[in-house]
Protein backbone atom coordinates (compact mmCIF):
# COMPACT_ATOMS: atom_id res chain seq x y z
CA UNK A 1 0.00 0.00 0.00
CA UNK A 2 2.91 2.41 0.98
CA UNK A 3 4.36 2.13 -2.28
CA UNK A 4 1.36 2.21 -4.09
CA UNK A 5 1.23 5.83 -2.29
CA UNK A 6 3.99 6.72 -3.10
CA UNK A 7 4.33 6.01 -7.10
CA UNK A 8 0.51 7.78 -7.19
CA UNK A 9 2.09 10.85 -5.72
CA UNK A 10 5.13 11.19 -7.64
CA UNK A 11 3.22 10.34 -10.38
CA UNK A 12 1.01 13.29 -9.63
CA UNK A 13 3.68 15.66 -8.77
CA UNK A 14 5.65 14.86 -12.48
CA UNK A 15 2.81 14.82 -14.63
CA UNK A 16 0.78 17.25 -13.12
CA UNK A 17 3.60 19.78 -13.44
CA UNK A 18 3.72 18.80 -17.12
CA UNK A 19 4.31 21.99 -19.83
CA UNK A 20 3.61 21.17 -23.20
CA UNK A 21 5.82 21.62 -26.15
CA UNK A 22 4.48 24.11 -29.33
CA UNK A 23 5.70 25.15 -32.37
CA UNK A 24 7.35 28.55 -31.30
CA UNK A 25 8.95 29.90 -34.05
CA UNK A 26 9.59 29.33 -37.99
CA UNK A 27 11.95 30.22 -40.55
CA UNK A 28 11.94 30.21 -44.11
CA UNK A 29 8.98 28.92 -45.92
CA UNK A 30 7.54 27.67 -42.66
CA UNK A 31 3.86 28.47 -41.24
CA UNK A 32 2.03 27.28 -38.56
CA UNK A 33 -1.12 25.46 -39.39
CA UNK A 34 -4.58 26.53 -37.38
CA UNK A 35 -5.67 22.85 -36.80
CA UNK A 36 -9.07 23.54 -35.40
CA UNK A 37 -11.88 22.44 -36.67
CA UNK A 38 -9.65 19.70 -38.62
CA UNK A 39 -11.22 16.60 -38.72
CA UNK A 40 -9.26 14.43 -41.14
CA UNK A 41 -5.75 13.99 -42.24
CA UNK A 42 -5.19 13.04 -45.87
CA UNK A 43 -3.79 13.51 -49.08
CA UNK A 44 -5.45 17.01 -49.74
CA UNK A 45 -4.76 18.24 -46.41
CA UNK A 46 -5.49 21.18 -46.95
CA UNK A 47 -5.60 20.67 -50.72
CA UNK A 48 -2.40 22.37 -52.01
CA UNK A 49 -0.07 24.70 -49.83
CA UNK A 50 2.89 27.22 -50.75
CA UNK A 51 4.53 26.57 -47.29
CA UNK A 52 6.08 23.85 -45.29
CA UNK A 53 3.41 23.75 -42.56
CA UNK A 54 2.98 22.55 -38.89
CA UNK A 55 0.89 22.04 -36.10
CA UNK A 56 0.70 20.67 -32.87
CA UNK A 57 -1.00 17.47 -32.03
CA UNK A 58 -0.89 15.51 -28.90
CA UNK A 59 0.49 17.55 -25.70
CA UNK A 60 1.34 15.71 -22.57
CA UNK A 61 1.58 11.88 -23.40
CA UNK A 62 2.62 9.36 -21.30
CA UNK A 63 3.87 6.66 -23.98
CA UNK A 64 2.87 3.27 -22.24
CA UNK A 65 3.79 1.09 -25.31
CA UNK A 66 6.78 0.67 -27.13
CA UNK A 67 7.03 3.46 -29.85
CA UNK A 68 9.47 3.95 -32.24
CA UNK A 69 11.04 7.12 -34.13
CA UNK A 70 13.52 6.98 -37.25
CA UNK A 71 16.39 5.67 -36.01
CA UNK A 72 14.78 3.14 -33.37
CA UNK A 73 14.80 5.34 -30.42
CA UNK A 74 12.11 3.69 -27.89
CA UNK A 75 9.51 6.62 -26.61
CA UNK A 76 8.26 4.11 -24.19
CA UNK A 77 8.04 5.16 -21.21
CA UNK A 78 8.27 9.21 -22.18
CA UNK A 79 6.31 12.30 -21.64
CA UNK A 80 6.35 13.39 -24.94
CA UNK A 81 4.40 16.52 -27.07
CA UNK A 82 3.68 15.57 -30.79
CA UNK A 83 3.74 17.70 -33.91
CA UNK A 84 2.96 17.43 -37.62
CA UNK A 85 5.29 19.14 -40.44
CA UNK A 86 4.02 18.91 -44.02
CA UNK A 87 4.47 20.11 -47.38
CA UNK A 88 0.97 19.00 -49.53
CA UNK A 89 0.23 19.43 -53.33
CA UNK A 90 -2.62 18.99 -55.68
CA UNK A 91 -2.47 16.52 -58.49
CA UNK A 92 -1.09 17.91 -61.78
CA UNK A 93 0.24 20.95 -59.70
CA UNK A 94 4.17 21.71 -60.67
CA UNK A 95 7.31 20.71 -58.52
CA UNK A 96 7.84 22.79 -55.44
CA UNK A 97 10.96 22.49 -53.25
CA UNK A 98 11.20 24.43 -50.93
CA UNK A 99 13.37 24.89 -47.15
CA UNK A 100 11.95 25.80 -43.65
CA UNK A 101 12.89 25.60 -39.95
CA UNK A 102 11.06 25.23 -36.65
CA UNK A 103 11.78 25.71 -33.44
CA UNK A 104 10.19 24.04 -30.41
CA UNK A 105 9.19 25.03 -26.76
CA UNK A 106 11.02 21.66 -25.75
CA UNK A 107 13.90 19.54 -27.05
CA UNK A 108 13.48 17.31 -29.75
CA UNK A 109 13.56 13.39 -29.01
CA UNK A 110 12.94 12.44 -32.84
CA UNK A 111 10.92 12.26 -36.36
CA UNK A 112 8.89 9.70 -37.95
CA UNK A 113 9.66 10.08 -41.97
CA UNK A 114 9.17 6.55 -43.10
CA UNK A 115 7.83 6.68 -46.71
CA UNK A 116 5.72 3.93 -46.24
CA UNK A 117 3.87 5.67 -43.47
CA UNK A 118 4.81 2.76 -40.67
CA UNK A 119 6.34 5.11 -38.06
CA UNK A 120 3.56 7.68 -38.46
CA UNK A 121 0.54 4.93 -38.69
CA UNK A 122 1.65 3.21 -35.73
CA UNK A 123 1.73 6.32 -33.64
CA UNK A 124 -1.40 8.24 -35.34
CA UNK A 125 -3.98 7.17 -32.71
CA UNK A 126 -1.59 7.58 -29.40
CA UNK A 127 0.36 11.64 -30.95
CA UNK A 128 -2.70 12.03 -33.27
CA UNK A 129 -4.99 15.44 -32.05
CA UNK A 130 -8.23 14.05 -30.31
CA UNK A 131 -11.19 13.82 -32.76
CA UNK A 132 -9.04 13.60 -35.91
CA UNK A 133 -9.01 11.00 -38.53
CA UNK A 134 -5.66 9.82 -39.78
CA UNK A 135 -5.06 8.34 -43.32
CA UNK A 136 -2.10 6.29 -44.31
CA UNK A 137 -1.80 7.51 -47.60
CA UNK A 138 0.30 5.76 -50.11
CA UNK A 139 3.90 7.59 -49.98
CA UNK A 140 2.89 9.41 -46.77
CA UNK A 141 6.46 10.06 -45.26
CA UNK A 142 9.71 11.25 -47.14
CA UNK A 143 11.40 10.48 -50.41
CA UNK A 144 14.61 10.72 -51.95
CA UNK A 145 15.56 14.17 -52.08
CA UNK A 146 13.40 15.24 -48.55
CA UNK A 147 15.57 16.32 -45.67
CA UNK A 148 15.46 16.87 -41.96
CA UNK A 149 18.09 17.35 -39.20
CA UNK A 150 17.10 18.68 -35.67
CA UNK A 151 19.46 19.48 -32.70
CA UNK A 152 18.11 20.56 -29.19
CA UNK A 153 14.48 22.50 -29.84
CA UNK A 154 15.72 23.76 -33.86
CA UNK A 155 14.74 21.60 -36.96
CA UNK A 156 15.43 21.91 -40.14
CA UNK A 157 13.64 20.40 -43.20
CA UNK A 158 13.50 20.44 -47.05
CA UNK A 159 11.36 19.13 -49.10
CA UNK A 160 10.63 18.01 -52.54
CA UNK A 161 7.29 17.80 -53.49
CA UNK A 162 4.70 17.02 -56.51
CA UNK A 163 2.15 14.86 -55.55
CA UNK A 164 1.49 12.85 -52.73
CA UNK A 165 2.85 15.45 -50.14
CA UNK A 166 5.60 14.70 -47.59
CA UNK A 167 4.36 13.99 -43.86
CA UNK A 168 6.80 13.94 -41.05
CA UNK A 169 5.47 13.92 -37.28
CA UNK A 170 8.28 15.71 -34.86
CA UNK A 171 8.23 14.14 -30.87
CA UNK A 172 9.54 16.81 -28.23
CA UNK A 173 9.73 16.56 -24.61
CA UNK A 174 7.56 17.71 -22.48
CA UNK A 175 9.50 19.98 -20.40
CA UNK A 176 8.25 19.91 -16.23
CA UNK A 177 8.97 23.27 -14.65
CA UNK A 178 10.19 23.21 -11.37
CA UNK A 179 7.29 25.69 -10.48
CA UNK A 180 4.62 23.57 -11.31
CA UNK A 181 5.93 20.19 -9.69
CA UNK A 182 6.76 22.62 -6.69
CA UNK A 183 3.21 23.79 -6.31
CA UNK A 184 1.97 19.97 -5.23
CA UNK A 185 5.43 18.69 -3.94
CA UNK A 186 4.36 20.27 -0.12
CA UNK A 187 0.77 17.87 -0.95
CA UNK A 188 2.89 14.71 -1.53
CA UNK A 189 4.96 15.24 1.39
CA UNK A 190 1.99 15.72 3.41
CA UNK A 191 0.34 12.32 2.18
CA UNK A 192 3.93 10.38 2.41
CA UNK A 193 4.13 11.24 6.19
CA UNK A 194 0.59 10.57 7.04
CA UNK A 195 0.82 7.36 5.38
CA UNK A 196 3.90 6.92 7.52
CA UNK A 197 2.00 7.69 10.65
CA UNK A 198 -0.91 5.26 10.19
CA UNK A 199 1.82 2.42 9.31
CA UNK A 200 3.63 2.92 12.84
CA UNK A 201 0.73 2.90 14.62
CA UNK A 202 -0.25 0.22 13.07
CA UNK A 203 3.21 -2.25 13.75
Amino acid sequence: MYKRLLACVLSAVLLGGAANATIVGVGGAGQIFDATGLTAVTNATPGSNTNILGFDEAQGVLVATDLFVDGGFNLNGLLVDSHMIFLNRESGTSLLELSASFSFSGDILGVMTSIDGSLLQASDGILGLAGVTYDNFSNRGFESGDTVNFAGSSLDTFMRVTQPGDWMRVVTVSAVPVPAGAVLLPTALALLGAASRRRRRAA
